[in-house]
């Protein structure tokens, strides 16, 4: 959602604001400051911002108290992973007693109990600006026009007068353990309350209370979950930090000159059979390629398959491995090109295709004798133990690479026709070769 923003301006309101409850699922593509849900007054500059990321990656509640200043309740918990969806739950009661319970935030269902900051409101306090009022704006990713969220957003609670704990919108798994959704919660939402973004990127409101948003800016709707995790491209190995991410980490744009960018999955795969398509938007005039490597590199000085693990497929139709050794295998591949890539950590073989033809006449469910695909040597000799999805490029400021994971979009455009896919995970442009599937937690899970 980075530079998109969900907003709402209310009128008059009598309700008091003592009390309120938020709850979302959320996974962050960026790192830093970054508001999730905050409510501001433009006539008087009051502000609350009831979920919002520091720019020490710190979950903090913030509230504007007008003369008496302000209450910051921020963790000591820092929250960097860009790969896992965490359930958030805020609940502000300042009828309480005792200080500590005025302001309670629970992650994945368990109380956050350790902080950095503790100034909680008063007791009986009334919020500003979510108290009396007109003009109070209320925005989901940003705080007014700044501090957008970069990352997935869903099922988001705020129960506008009440105050709930985090059992009433998420329980335990019986099976596995996992803190898991809540789709339908028994709770009250209050004149101001909503549920937004149940399943889809809708901004209409499903609580019954018709407080329907507006969008600023553009919202992709995601087959990442909460119960299904799907690969990006991971923004935390940016080791030059000069290469720049957008669409959910599903883009990443190269950065610097005369070195290489690489840039790998978030999700490594240790056996089964993993599809995956790789769009590459913007040109370059040296090395691009796209693949498969067994670790997270540093490397700035070789291309993609130079190291021994490696798997390069370069535009021009070569296949780098092993050291650098090159080989003619199949179409060169431009921008606006749909590259496949599927790996078989079964019969540890990688095939390469473009545009839904497989390249080196590649057949991925020959199986053991590994029809026009090429040979790896395995998990076994794997550096981090596993393999990777990834890119790399060479010498350009401006080169583009989307992957489609599953997600079903090459940044905000929708696959144009839909692949058959027997395993059920992902949408992509081409068939999912039989006895494959993406790259994402279920697929993982399933071998």
């Amino acid at each position: 959602m980075a530079n998109t923003r969900l907003y709402k301006t209310y009128g008059q309101d009598a309700d008091s604001k003592s009390k309120l409850t938020f709850s979302c699922w959320l996974k962050r593509s960026g790192l830093g400051q970054m508001d999730v849900f905050s409510a501001y007054r433009a006539s008087d500059g009051f502000q609350t911002d009831i979920v919002r990321f520091g720019s020490d990656d710190r979950l903090e509640f913030w509230a504007f108290l007008g003369p008496s200043g302000t209450s910051s309740v921020k963790t000591n918990r820092l929250f960097r992973d860009t790969s896992a969806w965490y359930n958030i739950v805020v609940c502000v009661d300042t009828s309480e007693s005792t200080a500590s319970d005025r302001v309670k935030t629970w992650v994945n269902g368990v109380r956050e109990t350790s902080f950095s900051s503790t100034d909680y409101p008063d007791q009986n306090y009334t919020l500003v600006p979510l108290g009396t009022g007109s003009g109070v704006e209320h925005t989901i990713g940003a705080v007014s026009t700044s501090s957008y969220f970069d990352g997935y957003l869903s099922h988001l609670h705020y129960c506008d007068g009440y105050a709930y704990t985090a059992s009433d919108f998420g329980e335990e798994d019986s099976t596995t353990g996992n803190w898991k959704i809540k789709t339908a919660p028994s709770v009250s939402y209050g004149t101001n309350g909503f549920f937004m973004l149940k399943n889809d990127n809708s901004v209409n409101d499903q609580s019954g209370n018709s407080n329907n948003f507006t969008s600023a800016g553009t919202i992709t709707k995601s087959e990442d979950s909460p119960s299904n995790v799907y690969a990006t491209f991971n923004s935390l190995h940016n080791h030059f930090e000069q290469g720049s991410y957008a669409y959910g980490n599903n883009q990443f744009t190269s950065g610097g000159s005369n070195r290489y960018t690489h840039n790998n999955s978030t999700l490594g795969m240790t056996k089964g059979k993993f599809y995956a398509e790789f769009k590459w938007v913007s040109p370059s005039s040296r090395d691009v390629l796209v693949g498969i490597t067994d670790r997270y590199t540093t490397d700035q000085t070789h291309e993609l398959g130079h190291r021994m693990e490696d798997k390069g497929y370069r535009f021009n139709g070569d296949l780098r491995y092993n050291n650098g050794n090159v080989s003619s295998w199949g179409a060169s591949y431009g921008t606006g090109d749909v590259v496949m890539v599927a790996l078989d950590l079964d019969n540890n073989c990688v095939y390469f295709g473009v545009n839904g033809t497989w390249s080196n006449s590649g057949d991925p469910t020959s199986g053991a004798s590994k029809t026009g695909g090429q040979a790896i040597s395995g998990v076994a000799s794997a550096h981090d133990g596993c393999y990777y999805f990834a890119a790399s490029v060479y010498d350009d400021n401006s080169a583009v690479w989307q992957a489609n994971f599953g997600n079903g979009y090459f940044g905000t455009t929708a696959i144009s026709s839909e692949g058959t896919n027997a395993s059920g995970n992902g949408k992509f442009e081409h068939n999912v070769p039989t006895g494959y599937t993406a790259l994402c937690t279920r697929g993982i899970n399933s071998f």
